[in-house]
């Protein structure tokens, strides 16, 4: 089961860290220092060069964000909505010289987040609408918690960057009692993952549906990774804005579920559940391993301790097993899927996976770097391989490549989703400024 005692903690005991106030394991080098230097200038160049022109994707006149610049769709993907609405808040809130710009832009995603995509009957957030905020009968009629948790995670973080932070408090702790009320499996723990409009669990194929996979790719009545690792991140962000004791419990709950029971030594994630927890025989998302590691530590950081403790070890083990298995020691960066103990057998490169590594792994130098340099060393080189590589010239991100950089099957590598920018934006805003923070702390000794 996953509904595992959380650590007693008195609610108030201590005070709220994040990762910013992590300490360096140790100090740099003067030659560390200047390639640190140039590796931040290079990741500061190339978040703007994708970030801007991703919020062209912005409709004036209908609201919210289309799929991408060039599409005629007026499909409104929730989860979409949701992520260019957090970066655009994490941008206004690590940038201050451009936050009046990017607080527009959150603004703009949360008011129809809020106004479209929010079921003002029901309750919770639908997964499609059109930009009126209706759902078309021949679309897929069901929500998931997948996307209702990153709606919870971009209000909340609105929330603290917004001159008036009233409707992203609101809306992600309406999001939040949703979930709760409708998601949460309380007898097994964990969470539900699809769910009818009204709000009901679907635990089995529905008639109308020609496949038994759910909206995210999870089989009607099973529990994922994915979605929980995603809850978690949501419920970690709404607790750095609203430190509500009930929503820590949850919190708690989540870590323990992610750590516990969803991580497994030798430091790798089941992906799929059954509702009970067994786990569902499948492969090793190499990449999903070193964000989870990332959000984890990012989790227990904010509750303290005991969980910065117990959490630690578990995300070095989910990185330490991605470098052995699943880590292209000749080219560098990472391979999206393997088993837990054979080489990668799907040598692609995924765009994603590049930076939730190079992000996971700057943590994990900060962290553990004065036992060994392999993390500082691995960050560097798959930002080398994403930077000489991945992004084109026009600073966009290809999707997918073969192990070698060259474009997979011989087809034409200029195929980007300029659009979604939440893990390659995110991963280059971190890392950045984790790196000027290493050379502030050894400029000052």
């Amino acid at each position: 089961m996953c509904d595992l005692k959380p650590v007693l903690c008195v609610f108030c005991c201590g005070v709220m860290l994040s990762l910013s106030d992590i300490a360096p394991a140790q100090l740099l080098t003067p030659q560390q220092a200047d390639t640190v230097k140039q590796t931040a200038n290079e990741l500061d160049h190339a978040l703007w060069a994708q970030v801007e022109p991703a919020y062209l994707v912005m409709d004036r006149q209908k609201g919210g964000y289309r799929l991408s610049s060039n599409s005629s769709s007026d499909v409104r993907d929730n989860i979409h909505q949701a992520r260019m609405t957090w970066v655009a808040a994490e941008i206004a809130r690590l940038y201050p010289d451009k936050g009046q710009a990017y607080k527009a832009f959150a603004e703009h995603g949360l008011n129809f987040l809020a106004r479209k995509m929010w079921d003002n009957e029901q309750g919770g957030f639908f997964f499609k609408t059109d930009p009126d905020g209706k759902l078309p009968a021949n679309w897929l009629q069901e929500k998931h918690v997948y996307s209702n948790a990153f709606s919870v995670y971009a209000a909340a973080n609105a929330a603290r960057v917004l001159d008036d932070p009233k409707l992203a408090l609101e809306l992600a702790k309406r999001g939040y009692h949703w979930i709760e009320s409708h998601a949460l499996d309380k007898q097994h723990g964990g969470y539900f993952e699809a769910m009818t409009l009204d709000g009901k669990p679907i635990l089995t194929k529905p008639a109308t549906q020609k496949r038994c996979l759910d909206s995210i790719g999870t089989a009607y009545g099973y529990k994922s990774m994915n979605s929980h690792i995603h809850l978690l991140e949501a419920y970690t962000e709404l607790y750095k804005v609203w430190p509500d004791e009930q929503l820590r419990v949850s919190l708690e709950k989540l870590l323990v579920c992610v750590r516990d029971v969803i991580c497994i030594e030798p430091g790798a994630l089941n992906m799929f559940f059954t509702r009970d927890w067994r786990a569902v025989p499948n492969g090793n998302s190499f990449g999903h391993d070193v964000e989870t590691a990332f959000l984890m530590t990012e989790a227990a950081h904010l509750l303290g301790e005991p969980w910065i403790e117990q959490t630690q070890p578990r995300a070095k083990l989910l990185v330490d097993h991605a470098l052995e298995w699943g880590y292209d020691k000749e080219h560098f960066g990472f391979y999206d899927n393997g088993r837990a103990f054979r080489p990668a057998y799907d040598h692609e490169k995924i765009w994603w996976v590049q930076a939730e590594a190079f992000n996971a792994l700057a943590l994990m130098h900060q962290l553990h770097g004065k036992d060994n340099p392999k993390y500082f060393t691995a960050m560097l080189q798959t930002w080398a391989f994403t930077r000489d590589h991945m992004i084109d010239d026009q600073g966009q991100w290809h999707v997918k490549l073969q192990r070698d950089g060259m474009p997979v099957n011989g087809k034409d590598a200029s195929k980007h989703q300029p659009q979604d920018i939440y893990h390659s934006g995110r991963a280059m805003m971190h890392t950045y400024h984790r790196l000027m923070g290493w050379l502030d702390t050894s400029s000052d000794h």
